[in-house]
């Protein structure tokens, strides 16, 4: 007897390289490999500490019951010098509140939300947030040197992660472990967290 089994999708960001070809070595040992779509997409750059922070809360087959969701405005992958950085969120199946951070390869890290001009909120499951459009006030952000892999990571969390705001500039190697520090306190309460990450390539021209 044989049965057509659905195909799941597999989503997420890997390394580019060696993480890569390992992803891809374990879906081929699975007994129907065949059964996987993988639309893993890879990143370059020092960005492996951060998803493993994140790894443990991100869902690589995303149910019917919604998860974060994280892009670009427009659907854009690429920016180019003094392009603004807009960002489009919607909430995961649950109200809760919003951490959205955006990392650069030089390994600083730009808090994009909260900040001290655009306070934390609970937002309503399915709630939509819009960083970075000067048509809806707030701050804004334009792309600049160093150019090249960048990436945005957001977190959706049923309670506040940090009790005060974070230095809204700081070092990945700073923020990392009070954030993996935070999201465990989270967990452990009973929270619920949905993360998301997109990479996104910054050009001078």
């Amino acid at each position: 007897l044989s049965a057509n089994l659905p195909t799941q999708t597999l989503t997420g960001l890997a390394g580019a390289g060696a993480p890569q070809a390992a992803l891809s070595g374990a879906i081929q040992s699975l007994p129907d490999p065949g059964g996987i779509v993988n639309q893993i997409d890879t990143v370059d750059g020092p960005y492996c500490t951060a998803l493993d922070t994140i790894r443990p809360y991100h869902a690589l087959f995303p149910g019917s019951d919604g998860a974060l969701s994280l892009a670009l405005a427009g659907g854009k992958t690429q920016l180019y010098n003094n392009d603004l950085i807009t960002i489009d969120e919607t909430m995961p199946n649950f109200s809760g509140y919003l951490e959205t951070d955006y990392f650069s390869s030089d390994g600083s890290v730009l808090h994009l939300y909260p900040t001290s001009t655009d306070a934390a909120q609970q937002f309503a499951a399915g709630g939509a947030k819009v960083l970075g459009d000067p048509a809806r006030g707030g701050a804004s952000w334009q792309v600049s040197a160093p150019f090249g892999t960048d990436m945005i990571i957001s977190i959706a969390s049923s309670v506040p992660l940090f009790a005060k705001l974070r230095p809204q500039d700081e070092t990945a190697s700073d923020y990392l472990p009070a954030l993996r520090q935070a999201l465990q306190n989270a967990a452990a309460g009973g929270a619920k967290i949905s993360v998301a990450a997109i990479p996104v390539v910054t050009l001078a021209k």
